[in-house]
């Protein structure tokens, strides 16, 4: 009782000292379940030559207190945003799994399944634009991953790829071997988990018609166009790149761990980041009023990956190579 008495003084504490020093710096809500950010950004400029201070979001995780107990996360330092370096010639937008699905009404099974379709359809018509045309204006380079098959083979993105020669995807050297118990748990799960009764094969058959790269996110001239972490890995290798910033979803499966997604870059030795305002997480009925899983998304690329972006800081920043 008394630790939950201590911790509840730390909290009350903590907001006050939030409030306190607005003087000294600018403190928003940026994050969808009310997160306050500490804002000691100035704005984007150019720091030499291609290499820009863009306003960055990181999360200060440390200084936990551990006679809090189980409360002892509630001292750190939580988000903040700082002008950061960031090196325009060594840095890749990545497009990742931006795919058009078709439509509720055409492909129902796929939205029962991806509850986020909707929302990712229109945080690309809204924010995507602004972010790759300031991007394409200033020489950055845009990557794109691609999500299934049989939309994007004969695009000469795809072909510049090939040519590179990377191994498509990784293929464990040791597997599980099946038996009739898997085969029964792996049953149950695709009808009482995800995706659910006979859904598969209605996914299967609107992905077949419908998908393709979402308009906004459409490849542009020779952008390469990749299908694996080592395709991606090829392609920035040969580009100088070292810093690779996503955009698509979701910001919580596909971006973090699927082929090209950003545990297989960090492995091979690239800085992973997002832009907050264009991705999203897979939602669950417990976490879509307040979106907290993307919230939660956004702290693991902070501490475990890279950065976190603001659309319209990276467009800005972008944008001063222009002039």
């Amino acid at each position: 009782m008394t630790k939950k008495i201590f911790a509840l003084i730390i909290a009350v504490v903590m907001a006050f000292s939030l409030a306190s020093c607005a003087d000294d710096a600018d403190v928003k809500t940026l994050f969808n379940g009310g997160i306050e950010v500490e804002d000691n950004s100035t704005g984007a400029k150019i720091r030499e030559g291609k290499v820009l201070e863009v306003p960055t979001m990181y999360y200060q995780h440390y200084g936990a207190d551990p006679s809090l107990g189980d409360d002892a996360a509630l001292t750190y330092g939580g988000w903040k945003k700082a002008d950061l370096p960031l090196n325009a010639e060594k840095t890749a937008i990545v497009v990742m799994h931006a795919a058009y699905v078709g439509e509720a009404e055409n492909a129902p099974e796929q939205f029962q399944y991806c509850e986020y379709v909707p929302r990712s359809y229109r945080l690309a018509k809204e924010n995507f634009p602004a972010v790759l045309d300031a991007a394409r204006a200033a020489g950055v380079k845009v990557y794109h991953v691609t999500f299934g098959k049989g939309y994007y083979e004969e695009m000469p993105g795809y072909t510049e790829t090939q040519a590179l020669g990377a191994e498509e995807k990784y293929v464990p050297r040791d597997k599980a071997e099946s038996d009739e118990i898997l085969s029964e748990l792996y049953s149950f799960k695709s009808d009482n988990v995800t995706p659910g009764p006979n859904a598969w094969e209605g996914i299967s058959k609107a992905r077949a018609e419908y998908l393709d790269f979402l308009p906004e996110a459409m490849p542009e001239g020779n952008e390469p166009i990749c299908t694996s972490s080592n395709e991606l890995a090829a392609v920035a290798k040969r580009d100088g790149i070292n810093h690779l910033v996503y955009m698509g979803f979701a910001v919580d499966a596909c971006l973090l761990s699927d082929e090209g997604g950003m545990l297989g870059m960090q492995q091979r030795g690239f800085m992973c980041s997002a832009i907050k305002d264009c991705v999203t997480a897979v939602e669950n009925r417990e976490s879509t009023p307040s979106k907290h899983h993307t919230d939660t998304a956004l702290w693991r690329v902070s501490v475990n990956f890279g950065f976190v972006y603001e659309g319209k800081d990276l467009a800005d920043a972008f944008a001063l190579l222009n002039k």
